[in-house]
């Protein structure tokens, strides 16, 4: 029998394909005698045949250039990998991995669901991406993503799967998770709550411990301005106002604040935030930490009032000391004074003169110890801040300084000071007290100036020096100053405020603001 194809030229030049079929008969000495035969044109179907094969090579060339691994298998047996799935499982070639049984591949874990998501695709079911673990050839688990689908491969229905290997990616997510719980944990530890607000989109994102400090539900979402519904009324206005002022000047804002919850809770809050813009210059988004300080601030509370207290009793024991050094050992002076002029006036006719000599000088001890410890009484709680009020005692004050460092001075003390209040009077007075100790010590000055006045509901003290100044950038550590600290400790428990500005070699100013009633 006869069975080939062969190309044929028309009269015309056009080309044909045909397959021919037949069959030759013999005679008794098998010499050929007739053949018998059919011819068809195959010429479309010969040119489908071509186009059908240079397509499945296209696609062949494509998949084996594809960035996933493909893996395509009948049954169990593994037909065809491309480069990338060479490469993911660690063969040598495409060799190694042919006619091995699929399952082999599959990790344990997920065998079981592989096999059902199997069964769903021969079921012609939709699975979608399927995440497995795989066993590589070096013994290592990998974790990936497969797409499968049902195909035609050497004329037989097969499966071919998408693979990627998303194992560096799950790795980076349980590692990120982790992260955020740590994140989470450190926040609620340390009482440290984060947010975001995208100007351009208007998202807002508060963490978890940031919506326990503010009595929010963890799932409840964010609205732009909400934040403001709870800041305590009686800071609203000067928040907005110094948050406006850094968001034009795009500088980080810092801020100490109170909250109230819808239960009535109270709680002070510090902030920090910084404003983050786009490459044209327009704010894209702002960042920030909140720290819940409401237990420091209750313990600075308890603190205060502590020192006030101790500050207190330290000018009462002051007074009481004062009051004894004046009264006992002043009377005791001045008696032992008399009773050297009675006994001087006695001597004066046949008297020793050594004897004499040494009673006069004897008197002038005695004056000097006098004048001594009237000064020492008046330092420890002057009388005059009780008798004739505080212009007067910060006038005396004064003039002793003046006395012991020779400095100019200029004052201007407001004739009526009867609103100011005892404690006031005190602090004042030792403010005042403190830094002209400190000008005498270190300010190397030549001229001192004191201004005190009152203006709306507020006292106002000024004392300014134009000494060699120093350095008020430096932490309190570094200063080491008690008195300092002491002095704002004393403007802070009266509600006050107390700032010292300096430059070096152009002196330095001390201002005071208290309030006329302690708020």
């Amino acid at each position: 029998s006869l069975d080939y194809f062969h190309k044929i030229v028309q009269p015309d030049g056009t080309e044909k394909i045909i397959h021919a079929l037949g069959q030759i008969i013999y005679d008794d000495n098998r010499e050929p005698i007739v053949i018998n035969g059919s011819a068809q044109d195959v010429t479309e179907l010969y040119n489908t045949r071509l186009k059908l094969e240079e397509s499945e090579k296209n696609y062949r060339d494509l998949v084996e250039l594809s960035p996933d691994a493909v893996v395509i298998f009948y049954r169990k047996k593994i037909l065809y990998v491309n480069k990338e799935f060479v490469k993911m499982i660690g063969a040598k070639d495409h060799n190694e991995i042919l006619n091995h049984d699929i399952y082999e591949l599959v990790h344990p874990d997920s065998k079981k669901s592989a096999k059902g998501d199997l069964k769903k695709l021969y079921n012609q079911e939709p699975i979608g991406m399927v995440n497995l673990k795989i066993n590589k050839l070096d013994g290592s688990v990998a974790q990936i993503e497969i797409k499968g689908m049902i195909t035609s491969f050497n004329n037989q229905q097969a499966v071919m799967g998408s693979i990627r290997d998303v194992t560096e990616k799950i790795v980076a997510e349980q590692k990120l998770r982790a992260s955020e719980l740590s994140l989470s944990k450190a926040q609620e530890i340390a009482q440290l709550g984060s947010w975001e607000e995208n100007y351009q989109t208007g998202e807002v994102y508060w963490s978890s411990e940031l919506k326990h400090i503010f009595g929010v539900n963890k799932i409840q979402m964010i609205k732009p301005g909400q934040f403001w519904k709870f800041v305590h009324p009686d800071d609203l206005d000067w928040m907005k106002q110094n948050w406006l002022q850094a968001e034009n000047k795009m500088v980080p804002y810092r801020g100490i604040f109170r909250i109230k919850l819808k239960d009535g809770t109270i709680k002070h809050l510090s902030e920090q935030a910084e404003f983050i813009t786009d490459s044209k210059g327009r704010l894209y988004k702002v960042v920030g930490t909140v720290h819940d300080v409401t237990q420091v601030r209750e313990y600075q509370d308890q603190l205060r009032n502590l020192s006030a207290h101790i500050q207190n009793l330290q000018e009462e024991e002051r007074g009481r000391i004062a009051r004894e050094i004046h009264d006992e050992l002043g009377q005791n002076l001045t008696s032992i004074n008399m009773d050297i002029d009675y006994l001087k006036s006695r001597g004066k006719e046949g008297a020793d003169q050594d004897i004499l000599n040494r009673l006069k000088l004897l008197s002038k001890s005695v004056n000097h110890t006098i004048k001594t410890t009237r000064r020492i009484s008046q330092e420890l709680r002057p009388s005059i801040l009780d008798d004739l009020g505080l212009k007067t005692a910060i006038e005396w004050q004064v003039a002793q300084f003046w006395k012991r460092s020779q400095l100019e001075y200029k004052l201007n003390i407001q004739e009526n000071d009867e609103g100011i209040n005892n404690e006031q009077s005190i602090a004042i007075f030792r403010i005042t007290q403190e830094s002209l100790t400190n000008i005498a010590r270190h300010a190397d000055a030549s001229e001192v100036e004191l201004k005190l006045h009152f203006q709306n509901s507020s006292i106002l003290l000024e004392i300014k020096d134009n000494g060699k100044g120093f350095n008020t950038n430096k932490t309190d550590a570094e200063n080491k100053s008690f008195g300092i600290f002491g002095m704002k400790e004393r403007a802070a428990m009266l509600g006050g405020v107390l700032k010292i500005s300096s430059q070096l070699r152009k002196g330095t100013s001390i201002n005071l603001e208290l309030p006329l009633k302690p708020n």
